[in-house]
């Protein structure tokens, strides 16, 4: 049941020609996954393949973080935090 309302988010996040915090925001915390601010900031960005990007990383690990299990959850999530993490560490030396 869960998953379907996530992935019905999801298809209305695909569909955005525009982002949509709120949006965003509800399916980041239905995931339990609303700390994660770099991931947040890539999901709200103007251009949509920056964005079809993001919300395909959260797909490849939605399985685990709806399983009801809190050890895949917790992997899921540090996942996500580790990619967005050394996007952000790339991005700094970009600027270097």
């Amino acid at each position: 049941m869960l998953k379907a309302v996530v992935l019905t988010k999801i298809a209305q996040f695909k569909a955005l020609t525009y982002p949509d915090r709120d949006l965003t925001r509800e399916i980041l915390q239905i995931l339990g996954i609303y700390d994660i601010v770099d991931l947040e900031f890539s999901l709200n960005k103007v251009p949509p393949q920056e964005r079809l990007a993001a919300i395909k990383m959260v797909e490849k690990h939605l399985d685990d973080l709806l399983s009801g299990d809190e050890k895949k959850w917790a992997e899921a999530k540090d996942n996500l935090k580790q990619f967005y993490f050394q996007i952000d560490e790339m991005d700094e030396e970009g600027y270097l």
